[in-house]
């Protein structure tokens, strides 16, 4: 393994600064995203339980006559 020279050494730290600020800006999209999907999948779920309340309504009136 190589020694490490001064301006290695500072490219290095330089890399990892950039590293974890990119990390950190890649967890914000992360959880900015999941928020939002579960904003859309709360409507998808509100809707489709209303469908499937009509649906059973349906069924039950079928079945009434």
């Amino acid at each position: 393994m190589k020694t490490l020279t001064k301006p290695d050494i500072a490219r290095r730290n330089a890399l990892c600064v950039l590293i974890q600020s990119a990390r950190e800006d890649l967890d914000v999209a992360i959880a900015t995203y999941n928020t939002a999907v579960e904003a859309a999948f709360a409507h998808v779920q509100t809707t489709a339980d209303v469908y499937n309340d009509l649906i059973e309504e349906a069924k039950e009136w079928a079945d009434s006559i």
